[in-house]
């Protein structure tokens, strides 16, 4: 395990700076900017909580408040979103980013740590 973590931890500076910059590049010309990072979820949260909650009139069982619910919905819209954003661009990451492998010289599991990363964020 630590012999995996080593040389990311030599690189951390890269990892950092490609995450930076990949999340500078993807909100650059946006009216709201980063602001869609929190927005995009939280439409589709109360989306979800006012057509489960209020039309279909989902509850949660034993807890009768309709924000239970919402709070459900929040943690599977997050969930999900992370691990699709995650599975959706790692297929690629290699490919997408053939140019820097030939250039640079660093160690290839920076990759997915930044993809992972950018996800997160």
């Amino acid at each position: 395990m630590i012999g995996f973590l080593k040389p990311l931890w030599g690189y951390r500076g890269f990892i950092y700076g490609s995450v930076k910059r990949e999340f500078q590049s993807k909100y650059r010309n946006s009216l709201l900017g980063g602001a869609w990072t929190f927005l995009n979820p939280l439409a589709m949260i109360v989306v979800y909580t006012v057509i489960f909650s209020q039309v279909m009139k989902a509850k949660l069982p034993g807890i009768e408040s309709g924000f239970a619910y919402s709070i459900y919905l929040c943690a599977g819209v997050l969930t999900w979103g992370l691990f699709a954003e995650i599975v959706g661009r790692g297929q690629n990451i290699f490919l997408e980013n053939a140019n820097l492998l030939k250039k640079i010289s660093f160690p290839r599991m920076c990759l997915p740590i930044i993809t992972v990363l950018n996800a997160s964020v």
